[in-house]
């Protein structure tokens, strides 16, 4: 009786290994979930993943990501430790961390690890992984022209975080990215308008604003920031209940 339960149990768990759902937590940031088997207890295993990008793109991620499942877990039985690259170290780190922040901080780090540190170093065993692969992925996308300095360091802090992470987990002995050397970013004086400078771009804007490229979204985001002198990123992430409008505009968040 209880070998044939156990017999049913692992016929079950390879029957409906790889079953992947998907769900949107934001307008194109994807949780896709895939069911890896069992642990050596029977407890069900589940591995997930975000993405990026459309519905239908999403939906074939998802395939890739059962199809993983079922290369990564043939027997059925899950090591619930058994995180063994870089780029699983990034998925478990997405799914505990990133969740954690802002839609915008979440999607941005999304963004860096889909684009840049996944490809760089998803592949590498966590057991091989160093300093010197580290450096060449930096001095790498350092090189491409593509990207600034200050880019490249956010990458990096991305990837530090990451393997922080896969330290504190045990799954590596130590951080592969210290020592890692990345390029300062330019040191730039900021462009500031005068008041004079500031009054011809509003009047530029209202004298457009019913041509293709000018209308009156651009000069709300416009007299915001000439206002209170907010960056870019504070002013597009500013949301109706993060401003009090009753005595006087005060941004508690962005």
């Amino acid at each position: 009786m209880d070998n044939t339960s156990a017999e049913n149990k692992t016929t079950a768990s390879r029957r409906t290994r790889g079953t992947g759902s998907m769900m949107e937590r934001s307008p194109g940031v994807w949780r896709l979930k895939c069911y890896c088997g069992r642990d050596e207890s029977g407890k069900k295993i589940y591995s997930y993943r975000q993405f990026v990008g459309s519905r239908t793109k999403a939906e074939r991620e998802l395939r890739r990501f059962q199809n993983e499942i079922e290369e990564r877990h043939g027997n059925g039985i899950v090591e619930r430790s058994k995180v063994t690259t870089f780029g699983q170290a990034l998925d478990s780190w997405i799914e505990s961390h990133a969740k954690k922040r802002a839609s915008t901080t979440r999607d941005r780090y999304v963004q860096i690890v889909r684009d840049y540190v996944r490809p760089g170093l998803g592949d590498y065993n966590l057991k091989s992984i160093k300093l010197e692969h580290v450096q060449s992925f930096y001095d790498t996308i350092g090189n491409s022209g593509t990207l600034s300095n200050q880019s490249v360091k956010h990458i990096h802090s991305v990837t530090r975080n990451v393997a922080n992470f896969a330290v504190k987990m045990g799954w590596l002995s130590s951080n592969p990215t210290k020592g890692a050397v990345v390029a300062e970013p330019a040191n730039t004086e900021m462009l500031i308008l005068s008041e004079d400078q500031v009054g011809i771009l509003l009047a530029y804007c209202l004298s457009h604003q019913d041509t293709s490229g000018f209308n009156t979204n651009w000069i709300v985001p416009i007299l915001i920031a000439a206002w209170t002198g907010m960056r870019r990123s504070e002013v597009l992430g500013i949301t109706f209940d993060s401003v009090d409008t009753e005595r006087r505009m005060s941004l508690s968040r962005s």
